[in-house]
């Protein structure tokens, strides 16, 4: 019982075994060659534990599991880099996003804001519905949510397959210009809305014109999602400044059936582009009126 109960003492606790083993020869000197083995073997135990080797442990493997009937969890870091967009979701992506039009009544006054809006895009990339979520004023929201419905996205993707994705935007409607498209040029815009105001009969008039004016660039407005499901048609008149490069600048809703109409057409307005217009050979600055009409076809 003695000679079981030690050896169980130095297995058990191999960093003693040396201990022991000095002890038991002293005393035991017929079972020392037994303790010489174990301790060799305990102490090769703990060099095979212990890391000291250097060799770099191979990759993990990617591996799914399910829970509770709930998605598998993938571990990312296992996953090849090429098979990611094939497990994930990829949002849409937009091709070109226009700034929305600065409401001409708020930018009359200097009012500044913020809006943010979401926005259904289905699988061929249009965008089918918005919803404005918060705005400082409710023209910071329309005109964002107009400037959204113009924009041609990309489909969103999960596993690979195309599917519908709800996207969301904030936009600082600002007098400072933040390096966005169109606002390069935000002092000029405001020197010409002072013009406006102020001396109105600096101003080009169509008689006066060397020539009709003639659009280089002219799209036609998007139809608003939220009254397109409605069947619903109306018209809208829209104001702008036309510059002497062509540009429309401010424009302004002077009539619209339904708000909606009218900053789908506002918006669609300042990105169109004309050739400069002249008066006697010198390059003018006009006011212009177009009318729009939404029909549902």
């Amino acid at each position: 019982m003695g000679r079981d109960w030690r050896r169980r003492r130095i297995t058990a606790c191999p960093g003693r075994a040396v201990c022991y083993l000095a002890a038991l020869m002293n005393g035991l000197p017929r079972v020392s060659l037994l303790l010489l083995v174990l301790a060799w073997g305990s102490a090769t135990a703990l060099a095979i534990q212990w890391p000291w080797s250097r060799s770099k442990p191979a990759a993990p493997k990617a591996e799914a599991k399910e829970a509770d009937g709930q998605d598998p969890e993938i571990d990312l870091r296992a996953v090849p880099r090429q098979s990611l967009e094939e497990t994930l979701y990829v949002p849409p992506k937009a091709g070109k996003i226009d700034l929305p039009v600065y409401p001409y009544e708020l930018l009359k006054q200097r009012v500044t804001g913020e809006a943010s809006v979401s926005c259904l895009v289905n699988v061929e990339g249009t965008v089918v519905n918005t919803r404005v979520i918060r705005a400082s004023r409710p023209e910071f929201g329309a005109a964002l949510a107009a400037a959204l419905e113009a924009t041609k996205f990309g489909h969103g993707t999960r596993e690979g397959e195309p599917i519908a994705s709800v996207l969301g935007f904030r936009h600082a409607f600002t007098l400072r210009p933040h390096g966005g498209r169109g606002e390069e040029d935000l002092q000029e815009v405001i020197d010409l809305l002072e013009r406006a105001v102020r001396r109105p009969q600096t101003l080009g008039r169509a008689r006066d014109l060397d020539r009709p004016l003639r659009a280089k660039e002219r799209k036609a407005p998007a139809f608003p999602p939220a009254l397109l499901g409605k069947g619903v048609e109306g018209e809208a008149l829209i104001e702008f400044l036309l510059d002497e490069q062509g540009r429309p600048r401010l424009p302004r809703i002077v009539s619209a059936t339904q708000p909606e109409f009218g900053y789908a057409a506002a918006h669609a307005v300042a990105h169109w582009e004309f050739e400069p217009p002249t008066a006697r050979g010198e390059p003018t600055i006009m006011r212009v009126a177009v009318p729009f009409t939404f029909r549902v076809d």
